[in-house]
Order: structure tokens, then C-alpha cells, then sequence
């Protein structure tokens, strides 16, 4: 590969980043065209790496293309966000029901450690920084289903993390580092059900706690002007 060809890749790449991350920050709001222009200014880039970067995150649902507006950053409905949750929990639970079936005595420990560390600041419904807590958040539940051995939907649990984890950075953009309810028991009894093999009341659990908060979202989200409709 040529000098020139890596460096427009690398150069797109930085592009990709950049331009992600004033999405899911809110700089560049739901809706908004993303103009060649603007981007320039911000990137300090050149226009070609900026369409590079921008015909890729239009494959992560971040970004939508159309002929006559061109890029923009995608718009954020209620149904949206009920779709985007309800995808990202019934794929974990099939995570989790394969995880179920090929975890092993290494899986069971992992599932405990991150249970552990989530432990050292839940305690049932008590209030935690939420930075904090999203982190050991995150963590539990990659572990519950790090036994799954399928690509496929382990690459579309990715996906719909991305646009929920943006509903949520939004949502909660000015809550990062207040205080949150928590409830450790959830957890404690989801690791419980998988760990004893329980499948079905363990992915039941589990869904009901994946959406279990979603018209919370939703209405800081309207609270927050990222909300394009209503319905």
C-alpha cells in the first residue's frame, strides 16, 4: 500500500472518531446535517477523509444518508428508543442463554469478580456516582454473556450498545457524575439464575432489567431537547 493510500486511511480513521464523538457528546444534535464545512473547521481535515469517515458511521446508526440532504446525525424517536432497547435486551438474553450453555468454571468466576467490584458500591437501592457505576455496570454484564460463542450476535449486541449507550450519554449528559438509585439485588439474582444453569428465569430476569428503564430515558431526553418526535 502506497504512503498516500495509508495516510487517507489513517486520516479517515481519525476522521471517523472525531466526528463519533461529537455525536455522542450532543455537540452535533439528532437530526442535524453534518456539513463538509463545519467538519473541516473542526477536524482541521480535508473533505475526502470526512466523506470517508462519514459513509462509515452511516453503517453504525449514528449517522443516515439520503440524496437529497446528505449525512446526517440520526434522529431519536420514542419508538426508537423502545426498539433499541427491546433489540439490545432479547439479543443479551440470547447471549446469555448460550453463555448458560458454554460457560464454564472460568466464566462462573469472572461473572463473580465483576459481581464483586459491582458490590463495593451497590447496596439494594442506595445512591452511587453514576460514572462510577456505569463502568462496573458494563463490565457485569459482558461477563454474563462472555461465554457466548456466536460472532453473529455478539456483533449485533455491539451495535445496538452503541446507540443505546448514546440514548444514555445524552439523557444523561449533565448526570454523569450525580448521584443515582441502584439496585444491587437485580444483579445479585441475575449472576445467581446463571450460575445455577437457571435459563429461563435467568433471561427473563434479565430483560425485564435491560428495559426497566426506559421511559425514564425517554423523558430525560425530552427534557433535553434530543428527542426529534414524539412518537
Amino acid at each position: 500500500m502506497s504512503k498516500v493510500l495509508v495516510k487517507n486511511h489513517t486520516l479517515a480513521t481519525d476522521s471517523f472518531h472525531q466526528i463519533r464523538e461529537l455525536i455522542v457528546s450532543g455537540k452535533i444534535k439528532p437530526g442535524e446535517k453534518l456539513k463538509g464545512e463545519y467538519l473541516k473547521s473542526q477536524l482541521n481535515m480535508g473533505l475526502s477523509p470526512i466523506r470517508e469517515a462519514l459513509a462509515k458511521l452511516s453503517q453504525t446508526g449514528l449517522v443516515t444518508f439520503s440524496d437529497k440532504i446528505g449525512f446526517s446525525v440520526a434522529t431519536i424517536s420514542v419508538a426508537k428508543a423502545h426498539d433499541i432497547f427491546k433489540t439490545f435486551a432479547k439479543i443479551e438474553c440470547l447471549l446469555l442463554a448460550e453463555s448458560i450453555a458454554n460457560g464454564d468454571d472460568e466464566w462462573e468466576a469472572k461473572i463473580l469478580a465483576a459481581l464483586h467490584r459491582l458490590s463495593r458500591i451497590e447496596t439494594d437501592n442506595n445512591k452511587v456516582e453514576y460514572s462510577i457505576w456505569s463502568a462496573r455496570n458494563e463490565e457485569f454484564h459482558d461477563a454474563l454473556v462472555a461465554a457466548c460463542n456466536l460472532t453473529g450476535l455478539s456483533k449485533i449486541r455491539n451495535e445496538c450498545s452503541e446507540i443505546k449507550n448514546w440514548y444514555i450519554g445524552l439523557g444523561y449528559k449533565e448526570s454523569k457524575h450525580a448521584a443515582i438509585f441502584v439496585n444491587y439485588n437485580e444483579h445479585k439474582k441475575i449472576a445467581e439464575l446463571a450460575i445455577a444453569r437457571d435459563t429461563n428465569r435467568a433471561v427473563t430476569k434479565l430483560y425485564a432489567h435491560n428495559i426497566s428503564h426506559i421511559d425514564s430515558l425517554i423523558t430525560q431526553l425530552k427534557n433535553n431537547g434530543y428527542l426529534t418526535s414524539t412518537t
